[in-house]
């Protein structure tokens, strides 16, 4: 799912980097992953394992009660709104 630049940029800005809910590579990830990257594209924009970065967004799905990277995507977008 992609989303505008717009709508992306204030995702990141209700997301509080200084909270404790999300670390920074998290942040990161949720950046590229609303630009439409996948998780191997991802993987190599950040220099980390394709692995890693299913952890990292599992770890998103969970904290956001996420089911799906659909509805990942989704909750992030509601977040906007």
């Amino acid at each position: 799912m992609f989303f505008p630049k717009k709508d992306e940029q204030k995702i990141l800005k209700k997301i509080n980097p200084r909270s404790n809910l999300f670390t920074t590579k998290e942040l990161m990830c949720i950046d590229l992953f609303l630009q439409g990257y996948s998780n191997k594209e991802i993987a190599s924009i950040l220099k980390l394992s394709p692995r890693t970065i299913e952890d990292k967004i599992d770890n998103l799905k969970i904290k956001i009660k996420a089911k799906s990277r659909v509805d990942l995507a989704i909750k992030l977008y509601e977040i906007v709104k």
